[in-house]
């Protein structure tokens, strides 16, 4: 496989990477990684916590939490 086919916009930055089988380059997914550490830890802290409130004392996005939850990144917590 040649470089351009392995090359890949990230779909939150739009920067390019390599493409490794994810749709974020490697900063944006270690953004969502942490973002993701925030919310389950603050959700461990306060079960039953909606979305304003995570928001809220977490400072990640609204936009992200729903992301999640649609996800279901949060249904085995």
């Amino acid at each position: 496989m040649d470089l351009e086919m392995r090359l890949k916009n990230c779909k939150n930055c739009k920067h390019i990477f390599i493409n490794t089988g994810n749709s974020l380059c490697p900063e944006c997914l270690e953004e969502e990684r942490e973002n993701f550490k925030k919310i389950r830890d603050y959700l461990w802290e306060n079960p039953g916590s909606n979305s304003k409130n995570i928001h809220e004392n977490t400072d990640v996005p609204l936009k992200i939490i729903r992301q999640f939850v649609r996800e279901g990144r949060f249904n085995s917590l």
